[in-house]
């Protein structure tokens, strides 16, 4: 099974991560965990984080949407 969490910063994702695989473990789920961007493991997520350090050139919104799908995309098999 995979859940998703999908919020904006600051608006308890982790919160509601640390309770639902509380919840799981105690009902002897195996549990593993994942968040994007993957800082240091993608190629993608080196382009979001220059840009959002303000240190790479200003793009489009679809560009921008387009690296942080890649981002996943390049996670597949960690995913799987």
């Amino acid at each position: 099974m995979i859940v998703a969490i999908e919020g904006i910063d600051g608006s308890g994702k982790n919160t509601l991560l640390n309770g639902v695989s509380d919840i799981l473990c105690q009902l002897g789920k195996t549990v593993s965990s994942m968040s994007f961007p993957r800082y240091g493991a993608t190629d993608a997520a080196t382009i979001i984080s220059s840009y959002l350090n303000g240190t790479s050139k200003i793009m489009s919104p679809f560009v921008l949407s387009s690296i942080y799908a890649e981002d996943r995309y390049q996670s597949s098999n960690d995913i799987a």
